[in-house]
């Protein structure tokens, strides 16, 4: 076998046949040419020892493309088990059904970008792949188990992306099993999970079972972020961050839960928050105008050095430890703080029971404003 199948667009199909029909193991990658006009069927091919890929011809060029595919077009294999390589299909030009049932493992990356006109991906069986990227608008139906592991080997790992997961509701799929993504080698910045604002337009809860990361940062609409999967026993964030769209963040039953740093970023629609963390060791709380209420679980007398700063929260009332129907809704750190920083509506019996202050200061601008050093 050659080691570069090149699949070009006149007899594309009866280039196909042979490929499959010949080599079970192909070796050497398999490159589709850039101007597809037809389906591809791979059955009888079960493994390529490299890369899968297909760069198509982007739309704004299409006066340059000669033959650009009516489609609608399908890439299929239900025997393809595993890519030694990389899959890589951008712009893949009326591309409506990706079907993939049995691949389980792909070495290195994963990437499905471009594709306006895909509404179906059938990767039932992957489990194991290098980083996984998405950004298609109009997907519709995801058949997929679950990604369990993210592999480190190929150097070129960082997580799972998706840019855009079109008309998606559920992406568990990508983020329920515990994956630790803090222990592998990446090529990106911060090593964490970015969901942009257009990522997630239509999912409303968000399941994280990934048991370590350096950092989360999150948009969403209407979106709950749950966090904890069937199988995630504990988990470790070095830091949470969550953004516009977000209306709360919650834990999963009999799951131990660390932060090192939670912030809430420019203007979100959270009103309610009560933070779900066994410990933390900062909270920050910033330009948060909706917010109503925080509340402070039982552990939280168990935190230690912890910095606390909220600036922004016009709406936020720090009047009582306790909430309207009278439970407790806020404890303080038994052992001494690193620091709080304070501008908001605030009662000055809220601070009974809070560590011994050093120093304290307020501005009588605001209803009550302090800014203080703890021991």
């Amino acid at each position: 076998m050659l080691a570069r199948l090149p699949l070009f667009a006149a007899g594309l199909v009866s280039l196909a046949n042979p490929i499959r029909k010949a080599c079970k193991v192909t070796r050497g990658d398999v490159t589709l040419t850039k101007q597809l006009l037809d389906s591809i069927n791979l059955d009888g091919v079960e493994e390529i020892h490299g890369d899968l890929t297909h760069y198509g011809c982007d739309a704004t060029a299409i006066i340059r493309c000669k033959n650009f595919p009516k489609g609608p077009l399908e890439f299929s294999s239900s025997t393809l088990r595993k890519v030694n390589g990389s899959i890589d299909f951008m712009t893949y030009n009326n591309l409506e059904k990706l079907s993939l049932p049995n691949l389980s493992y792909v070495w290195n990356e994963f990437a499905v970008q471009d594709t306006a006109s895909l509404k179906e991906m059938d990767l039932t069986s992957l489990e194991s792949v290098s980083s996984f990227e998405l950004g298609t608008t109009n997907l519709e139906k995801l058949h997929m188990n679950g990604i369990k592991e993210l592999l480190p080997e190929s150097g070129y790992t960082g997580g799972i992306y998706l840019n855009n997961a079109g008309k998606l509701d559920n992406v568990d799929a990508f983020f329920k099993n515990p994956i630790n993504t803090s222990e592998i080698p990446t090529w990106t910045p911060g090593k964490g999970l970015l969901l942009n604002p257009p990522a997630l337009r239509n999912v409303r809860t968000l399941n994280l079972g990934l048991t370590a990361m350096d950092k989360l940062e999150v948009w969403g609409t209407n979106l709950t972020i749950v966090l904890g999967g069937p199988e995630t026993k504990s988990i470790s964030y070095k830091e949470v961050i969550l953004h516009g769209g977000v209306l709360g963040i919650h834990r999963a039953d009999n799951l131990e839960k660390h932060v090192g740093k939670f912030r809430l970023d420019t203007d979100h629609d959270i009103t309610d928050l009560s933070l779900p963390f066994d410990t933390v060791d900062s909270i920050a709380l910033f330009n948060s105008s909706k917010l109503r209420s925080l509340t402070l679980p039982s552990q939280a007398e168990n935190w230690k050095n912890l910095s606390l700063t909220i600036s922004g929260c016009g709406s936020l009332r720090l009047e009582s430890k306790n909430g309207a129907d009278g439970k407790k809704t806020w404890y303080w750190p038994k052992s001494s703080m690193a620091s709080v920083n304070i501008t908001s509506n605030v009662s000055t019996s809220f601070f009974s029971g809070a560590p011994a202050l050093v120093s304290f200061w307020t501005d009588i601008s605001v209803p009550v404003a302090l800014m203080y050093m703890l021991l």
